[in-house]
């Protein structure tokens, strides 16, 4: 499902306001409304955001969860891994996580 779709779902599942989302899932009060606006958000941003709303239904209690992210291993297993924000943004000096 699309970051945008998620996230209007997630606001209309909880009942919460745009800016207090903003808030809590990247520290950016206008995200949501910047976003509706037509604003693109780096793939690092909506990791960290779709690892908040699977965290904030699992500790809601709620049974559905999704995975944050999920690798394939080279013998296609599925690897499930959360989402790290420390190892997001390479220009701010974090490891991407690659290897070479």
């Amino acid at each position: 499902m699309h970051i945008n779709r998620r996230i209007e779902r997630f606001l209309r599942e909880h009942d919460m306001p745009p800016t207090k989302f903003g808030r809590l899932a990247a520290h950016d009060p206008r995200i949501v409304l910047d976003i509706r606006l037509g604003r693109e958000i780096r793939p690092c941003t909506a990791q960290r955001i779709s690892a908040f709303i699977d965290g904030y239904s699992l500790e809601r209690g709620d049974k559905k969860r999704q995975p944050a992210l999920v690798l394939k291993s080279h013998d296609n297993k599925n690897l499930e891994r959360t989402f790290d924000s420390t190892k997001c943004h390479p220009a701010r000096g974090h490891n991407t996580g690659e290897t070479a």
